[in-house]
């Protein structure tokens, strides 16, 4: 369109130039027949006006104007052209994808898919209505509060790592449906009992396991007494809890799990838990002014953790526990055994009564208080061996001629020996006091060091300073 006016410009231009310059010569051409005279003079006049008004016009630079006009305007053109011809070429690619997504569709059969998802749609609105029905009958109202808090304590998945698990033969399951705590604590005691009573007796053949739904469960002060071959399993330590103002259990040949024992942990109160044999404690809470307690018996706790008033253990033979903790005044006392402790925190004191040996093994655990064996009745044949190793000991007391200590990789923040033998090696004590005893202190870091007597070397070893000290000898 721009070249089309660009050009119509430029033709009328010149035709009225070209028409200008024909005027001038018919006007300078004399008359027919030669006449001159006035006449002619005043044609003469007449035209030097005319063309002084016709140079007055500018024509020229009006012509080259007109030039200018007509020459942006072809460019122009072009310029327009070319937006034309890329939006064009946009409109027919687009054009080509919407065919190709339009033939895509069409080969999906839309109309037979969108048919069945309406079949399916329907199907489970009848589904849903059945459900609501059975809603209805089932509880009312109150039901989606009771799923919900069901829900929240993801019984799906753990009674699926449950089923999934090694499980006893026979399985009696408890809940806490009773108007308070004390009904469901009956309901409890009477799965016991019924238990006790069974036919097949529980046995290493036919062991039976109480599951115990979470609730409360107030024993008063009455203790679950459980036989051989019986175990309790509740489904998380934090909601099922049984508590008694006496004893709470007494555990023979089996186990507990996923739930808290508690008894009162003034002066007034007994052992939480009573073991016979062989028991086995896995996220368990046991609160008690004693915690685990059984002469001569077998316990192994796992990320369990044991509070009481006085000590966690009390004449327990053998004690394996890892990634657990101990909150008590004391640790344990025993009549002799293995003490295997791993990745746990023990907090109070650590006491070793009796027994004919004692082997404790203690790795990669704090212990918050002190480690003090006592031979309570000396002997030949009682001898303590305690191996420490990458542990972070608060205290640590090496005092009767019997006991064996090697401290590998550790921190001891005090540590006095007035007896038996100490083997350490890279290890940091913060304060050292060594009166006498026999001991090798190898390449460890030995805080305000007291060495006055014994026969204890310190082969590259050094004070807190980190100066050598003098000699093998130290």
């Amino acid at each position: 369109m721009y070249k089309i006016k660009a050009k119509e410009l430029f033709i009328n231009t010149s035709t009225i130039i070209f028409m200008s310059v024909i005027s001038l010569s018919l006007m300078a051409a004399p008359p027919p027949g030669g006449g001159g005279g006035g006449g002619t003079q005043e044609q003469i006049t007449d035209l030097d006006e005319r063309v002084s008004v016709i140079e007055s016009q500018d024509l020229d630079n009006r012509i080259n104007t007109a030039q200018l006009a007509a020459e942006s305007a072809f460019v122009h053109a072009d310029i327009v052209a070319e937006d034309v011809r890329i939006i064009a070429h946009d409109a027919l690619a687009v054009a080509g994808d919407a065919s190709t997504r339009i033939t895509n569709l069409e080969n999906q059969d839309l109309d037979n898919r969108i048919t069945t998802a309406q079949s399916v749609a329907d199907e489970a609105h009848l589904v849903a209505v059945d459900a609501r029905a059975q809603v209805t009958v089932l509880g009312g109202e109150n039901l989606p509060t009771r799923v919900s808090a069901i829900e929240n304590l993801n019984l799906e998945s753990r009674m699926s790592d449950l089923e999934s698990s090694s499980q006893p033969n026979r399985v009696i399951t408890v809940s806490a449906n009773g108007a308070n705590p004390a009904d469901n604590g009956l309901a409890l005691i009477d799965a016991v009992n019924m238990v006790a009573s069974s036919n097949p007796a529980p046995s290493a053949a036919e062991p039976y396991l109480i599951l115990i739904y979470p609730g409360n469960y107030d024993l008063g002060s009455s203790q679950l007494n459980l036989s051989s071959f019986v175990s309790l399993k509740g489904f998380d330590k934090s909601n099922t809890v049984i508590y008694s103002t006496g004893r709470v259990a007494i555990v023979r040949n089996s186990s507990v799990e996923s739930l808290t024992l508690k008894s009162p942990l003034d002066s007034g109160g007994s052992a939480a838990v009573l073991v016979g044999t062989i028991a086995r404690f896995k996220d368990v809470n046991i609160e008690g002014r004693w915690g685990i307690s059984g002469t001569g018996t077998t316990v192994e706790v796992i990320h369990s953790t044991i509070k009481s008033h006085f000590k966690c253990f009390t004449f327990v033979a053998k004690i394996t526990m890892d990634n657990s903790e101990c909150e008590g005044l004391s640790f344990f006392d025993t009549h002799g055994g293995d003490i295997k402790v791993s990745n746990s925190v023990i907090g109070g004191n650590w006491v070793v009564f009796d027994g004919p040996s004692t082997n404790i093994e203690i790795r990669n655990s704090k212990v918050t208080g002190s480690i003090t064996p006592t031979n309570v009745n000396p002997s030949p044949t009682q001898n303590i061996t305690i191996a420490i190793t990458n542990s972070d000991i608060n205290t640590l007391k090496v005092g009767f001629p019997s006991l064996t200590v090697d401290l590998l990789f550790s921190r001891v923040s005090s540590l006095e020996q007035t007896d038996g033998n100490l083997f350490m090696s890279h290890s940091i004590i913060g304060s050292l006091n060594a009166p006498t005893g026999t001991g090798n202190y190898v390449n460890s870091q030995l805080g305000s060091p007291n060495i006055t007597g014994g026969s204890i070397t310190c082969p590259f070893s050094y004070d807190e300073n980190y100066q050598l000290l003098s000699g093998v000898s130290c």
